[in-house]
This record gives C-alpha cells, sequence and structure tokens, in this order.
C-alpha cells in the first residue's frame, strides 16, 4: 500500500510540475524548449524506478542502507547526464530552461527525501524521554 501510495505522489508531482510549467510559459510569453518537458518525465520515471528497486523486497538493514546509497547516486548520474546531454545538443543554451529542470530535480528530490525519513532511522521515530 505504501508503494501504492508513493507511485500516485509521485505521478501527482510530476503532473503538477509539467502543468505549472506550462502555465508559467504561457503567461509570461516565455518559451520553454521540450527536453524541460521530457526531463521532467523522465525524473518522474527515474524516481519511480529506483524507489520500486529499493523496496521491491525484503532485506536486511545493512543492504537496504547500501541499496538506498547505490540508489541515490544512480538517480545523481542519471540526472546530470541527461542535463549535460541536452544541454550539447539542443542550443541556444537558456538559464531559464537549465534552471527550471534543476528546481523540478530539488523538488523530487525533497520529495523523496520526506517519504524516506522513516526508512532511514525507522527505530529513532519516538524517543523514550
Amino acid at each position: 500500500m505504501k508503494r501504492l501510495d508513493y507511485q500516485l505522489r509521485t505521478i501527482f508531482l510530476t503532473v503538477a510540475l509539467l502543468v505549472s510549467v506550462f502555465l508559467a510559459a504561457k503567461f509570461t510569453n516565455n518559451y520553454i524548449h521540450s527536453w524541460v518537458y521530457v526531463g521532467i518525465v523522465f525524473m518522474g520515471g527515474l524516481f519511480l524506478l529506483i524507489n520500486r528497486w529499493t523496496t521491491k523486497d525484503k532485506m536486511n538493514p545493512n543492504q537496504g542502507i547500501r541499496r538506498l546509497m547505490i540508489s541515490s547516486m544512480i538517480r545523481l548520474f542519471a540526472v546530470v547526464i541527461y542535463l549535460g546531454i541536452s544541454l550539447y545538443n539542443f542550443r541556444p543554451l537558456e538559464l531559464k530552461n537549465v534552471l527550471i529542470y534543476v528546481f523540478s530535480f530539488l523538488l523530487y528530490l525533497f520529495f523523496d527525501i520526506y517519504e524516506m525519513r522513516t526508512k532511514l532511522r525507522p527505530d529513532s521515530e519516538k524517543s523514550n524521554d
């Protein structure tokens, strides 16, 4: 059930980001390159796949933490590689497109950290004071 909640929230975040970027571009009459929209969908799918990989089966705590660290590195490298390829292939370079992409990544990251906070230290939810 928690996995389904995470998936629905991630899909909702992806749609909300797409709609907000589209509406902001329309109201300000700025052109947002298509790679930004594809990048937002890419990040949503990447976060869904990585969450599925990190929560797919029961594992001991050491293996779980190792899997979380590996998934964080994979996520960061994939996002940076997508950004680099997009900046290399699509000209002219515009700072607003890069800022929208980076801000979207930060929103996904904060959302993911918020969802994972109890997995990192499940035994420290309540103190014995």
